[in-house]
């Protein structure tokens, strides 16, 4: 949009040096250029900085997108708000996440290696292939969460939600998948696999 208005302008203001140049070299048309050009000039100018003035808008929303993936790792990531976002492949290593929100958010492959997550809202979050190997889970929500083909060797699970949520697939160690049975429950509303079956609970 804004490399379109300026080209407008440029073109109309050469265009109107050309036609200030007729002027010079032809007097007899001193009267007609004097009283056209400079009110023509004046309107397509105001036209064209028309165009330009919804650039700044658009330029504000595009700021406040946030563009994946985001490299966040060695980070305090307190009370900040990840919610229904696109941070596929994001590096969240080995950081403090303390009652972050990344409910609805795609995390698909993201890195939360060695992070503590403690109060943090991964309900109905996309989590495939995403790496939680040696998390501390403290009080997590996975609510309906989608954890297929998750890592999570060696993490920790104390008072997690993991109603509806789906590990199909993650790797988890037995005593992990034992655990985790003792609290599964539901239906993920999204594949349709149980909690339990997703664990390979008895």
């Amino acid at each position: 949009m804004v490399f379109t208005g300026w080209c407008f302008v440029v073109i109309l203001v050469f265009l109107f040096l050309s036609d200030s140049w007729g002027y010079r070299v032809s007097p007899l048309n001193q009267h007609r250029h004097s009283l056209v050009s400079p009110i023509w000039l004046i309107s397509i100018i105001l036209m064209g900085l028309t165009i330009l003035s919804s650039y700044p808008h658009h330029a504000l929303a595009a700021a406040n997108q946030v563009i994946y993936p985001q490299r966040l790792s060695n980070s305090q990531l307190q009370d900040r708000d990840f919610s229904n976002q696109d941070l596929r492949a994001s590096e969240f290593a080995n950081s403090k996440l303390l009652r972050t929100d990344f409910h609805g958010s795609n995390l698909r492959g993201a890195v939360f290696s060695r992070s503590v997550l403690v109060e943090t809202n991964l309900s109905d979050a996309n989590l495939t292939d995403a790496m939680f190997d040696q998390v501390g889970f403290q009080t997590v929500d996975l609510t309906n969460a989608i954890l297929s083909n998750t890592i999570l060797f060696r993490s920790q699970f104390n008072n997690v939600n993991i109603s509806g949520a789906d590990f199909s697939d993650a790797l988890l160690d037995g005593a992990q998948a034992r655990d985790l049975c003792k609290v599964a429950t539901g239906i993920n509303p999204k594949t349709g696999i149980s909690t339990r079956d997703s664990l390979g609970c008895s």
